[in-house]
């Protein structure tokens, strides 16, 4: 399993002696690393993102309040967005060195909903049970959020979405 691989490596990388679970110094570490490697993840899907969060939320809306329908947005973006994929790369790249400087910050947020019995440590057990949602719902959530609020900001993009 990779997580358990993931898991193996970064107790093999502590120093001689250390024990106990992770702590939020190894938990940062994992944001940066996955910080680095998502860009090539987020981009390709950040369209999709934004179809999703506009789909949510006018699925939200009383029937006669909806003033997009999404599946004909979608119909009509499509042969487009190859003309936005490098602006797309661009911006989860962006995204996420922006979210490299806040690391500290969402490692301990990662870190309280990786601990699931509160005493401090993230324990083997914890890690395997948790860390692929936890790590969805405090890093890559922020990295689309952000993404895809970037990607409306677009001029280029802006123009082909409200048209």
């Amino acid at each position: 399993d990779e997580l358990q691989l993931v898991w193996d490596t970064l107790i093999l990388s502590r120093d001689p002696g250390e024990t106990g679970g992770l702590d939020v110094d190894e938990v940062e570490e994992l944001v940066l690393a996955h910080l680095v490697a998502y860009p090539e993840f987020l981009g390709p899907g950040l369209v999709k993102s934004l179809f999703r969060q506009v789909s949510l939320g006018q699925g939200f809306l009383d029937s006669e309040d909806r003033h997009l329908d999404v599946s004909q947005l979608v119909r009509e973006l499509t042969p487009k967005l190859a003309n936005h994929k490098e602006t797309a790369a661009r911006i989860a790249e962006e995204c996420c060195t922006h979210l490299t400087s806040r690391s500290e910050s969402l490692a301990a947020k990662l870190k309280l909903r990786l601990d699931l019995n509160g005493d401090g440590a993230v324990s083997e057990d914890e890690f395997l049970k948790t860390f692929l949602n936890a790590l969805a719902t405090e890093v890559e959530h922020v990295a689309i959020s952000a993404g895809v609020e970037s990607l409306l900001n677009d001029e280029c993009f802006s123009d082909d979405f409200h048209s």
